[in-house]
């Protein structure tokens, strides 16, 4: 079963507390998407929050790699916090992946 935004709350990504569970919903500048990118923050793709703080914001993604953000640039990625509880669309919403349960 998909996420739904009843059970959810949107945010910057320098929001968010460690443990969250986030769908990144708008990555703000051309610039900084093709950054996010090519660390694997996309649109649409679903990551933990590891830590936070005001310099750098640790995600992981849903097969177990660690990637590190600038708290910067963090503050232009708009994401959705999503209920760890209810399984949630793994990678892209494009992509033809199954359902996996966090």
């Amino acid at each position: 079963m998909p996420w739904s935004r009843t059970d959810s709350r949107q945010c910057s990504l320098a929001e968010v507390q460690a443990d969250q569970l986030v769908r990144i919903e708008h990555i703000l500048f051309d610039m900084l998407k093709d950054l996010c990118h090519g660390l694997g923050i996309v649109e649409g793709g679903v990551l933990r929050c590891r830590r936070t703080s005001r310099a750098i914001v640790l995600l992981e993604s849903p097969v177990g790699r660690t990637i590190i953000l600038d708290g910067d640039w963090a503050r232009f990625v708009q994401v959705r916090v999503l209920d760890a509880a209810r399984p949630v669309l793994s990678g892209r919403p494009d992509s033809a992946e199954s359902l996996v349960s966090v």
